[in-house]
């Protein structure tokens, strides 16, 4: 994953479940939506989702999708 343009600031490492689930909110998916998707429970995906959140010091989904778009994230997931 690249990080940010050079800010000086390090881009937190994410499992890669917590990006699998940051791409789909990026796409605009509900918990339900995601968890269907990759077969895990609404809950584990708000899990990750809160995960990711603290891990990128933002503040809620919205956030969370501006940061994987202007990460490049947003795009196809390999399935």
């Amino acid at each position: 994953m690249s990080t940010a343009p050079d800010d000086g600031v390090r881009t937190p490492a994410l499992t890669e479940r917590e990006t699998d689930v940051l791409r789909l909110v990026a796409k605009g998916l509900s918990a339900r939506q995601i968890a269907e998707r990759l077969v895990i429970s609404h809950r584990t995906v708000e899990s990750h989702v809160q995960s990711t959140l603290r891990k990128l010091q933002l503040h809620n989904r919205v956030e969370l999708a501006r940061y994987a778009i202007e990460h490049g994230l947003d795009g196809e997931a390999a399935d």
